[in-house]
């Protein structure tokens, strides 16, 4: 009897279907779960937050506080210990971004990757400002009806 090569190919297609199938459901149940974790609003006499899930685990928290300035917190949460995160501060309310400070992941040393103020750095860091009053008045204007 010699060498079946249909059955090897059946054999590793079965087993890739069956490996694509258990990484599809796992893929789903990490998305499923993190929509149930961080899917909410906490409403405060001095703000309101909404959260919202990104990917399969990361998610979004915007606040907007009575003054009227706002901050987004964005958790991108990618890989293990992928911790990095973003945080956009309008802190007079007109809908753009006054600060954006940028973290790196918890495990290197050096976690602070940079602090953005527009006055200062505007002129080098154009896109990362136009990104986050962009974000800043989509969020806005979706969930407060301001930043038009």
């Amino acid at each position: 009897m010699g060498f079946d090569f249909g059955y090897h190919i059946k054999s590793i297609a079965v087993g890739t279907l069956i490996y694509a199938t258990i990484f599809g459901l796992t893929m789903l149940g990490l998305r499923a779960c993190n929509a149930e974790a961080n899917t909410g609003s906490i409403n405060h006499p001095g703000h309101q937050t909404i959260s919202y899930p990104i990917n399969t685990t990361g998610h979004v928290d915007y606040t907007r506080f009575s003054d009227g300035s706002q901050e987004i917190y964005i958790h991108p949460n990618k890989g293990i210990l992928g911790y990095a995160f973003k945080l956009i501060q309008d802190t007079n309310g007109d809908c753009l971004a006054d600060r954006i400070r940028k973290q790196n992941p918890l495990w290197k040393l050096d976690s602070l990757q940079e602090i953005l103020i527009r006055d200062q750095d505007l002129g080098l860091h154009q896109e990362d400002f136009d990104e986050a009053d962009e974000l800043l008045q989509e969020l806005g204007q979706e969930y407060f009806g301001v930043c038009y």
